[in-house]
């Protein structure tokens, strides 16, 4: 073989290498945006209400997380109010966060018993304020669904609020006048008493001194529970 032949050898081979050098590390690049796109659209997953709170008004906060691969994504919600659950609901277990009691259930299916009506429309946000007045002791049964996302679950958050009255009343004698005293009542904010004069008097203690005292008057005194519009 003539030098000029061994050369060119030389040369084509060179050239395959180099192109193989060059095309590996795209081939894995490729592989790596592929996977990259798969762990994306898992993530579009909508899982509904996460947590519900009391703000210091009363009102019920709705809480939930947010698909962090959708840009400004709407939200429906939807709600009822009902006075004892139906018997798909009954067993459901429920957290204890004074004064609210709360639980979460995936749905199988939709649930006949439950007729939920719209609430709201909510765009890009987390949460939201639900400034209806709360009844006491009613069941409110929300659902938050992400709109145009069929991966959002059926998950129904069932909210209680219960504030019981005061208890353990007792009247004690000090030195500047008569003291109140009470037990101190899950979930509540502040105490409201009525019957000292024209004017409820508020604390956020369990006691109270009634200075002047008269002894001479009667006085039919009502202690009441508070957390924001919730009363006892």
């Amino acid at each position: 073989m003539s030098n000029n032949a061994k050369s060119l050898r030389n040369a084509l081979i060179f050239i395959r290498l180099c192109i193989v050098a060059t095309f590996v590390p795209l081939v894995v690049s490729c592989n790596d945006l592929v996977v990259f796109s798969g762990m994306s659209s898992a993530s579009s997953k909508f899982a509904g209400i996460d947590d519900v709170s009391l703000t210091a008004e009363g009102q019920l906060l709705l809480s939930w997380t947010a698909p962090k691969d959708r840009a400004e994504p709407t939200y429906l919600i939807n709600y009822t109010k009902i006075a004892e659950l139906p018997a798909s609901l009954a067993e459901s277990t429920f957290t204890e966060k004074a004064p609210l009691s709360f639980a979460a259930l995936d749905l199988a299916k939709e649930d006949n018993a439950l007729a939920l009506e719209e609430l709201a429309t909510v765009k890009n946000e987390s949460s939201y304020s639900f400034d209806q007045a709360l009844e006491l002791g009613s069941y409110y049964i929300f659902q938050v669904s992400m709109k145009n996302n069929k991966l959002s679950k059926r998950r129904l958050f069932i909210v209680k609020a219960e504030l019981g009255p005061p208890k353990g009343w007792q009247i004690l004698a000090s030195a500047t006048g008569m003291s109140i005293v009470w037990d101190r009542v899950a979930g509540a904010s502040s105490y409201q008493i009525s019957g000292l004069s024209e004017v409820k008097v508020s604390t956020r203690e369990t006691a109270y001194i009634i200075n002047p005292y008269d002894g001479q008057a009667d006085y039919n005194l009502c202690i009441s529970a508070l957390h924001g519009s919730l009363s006892s």
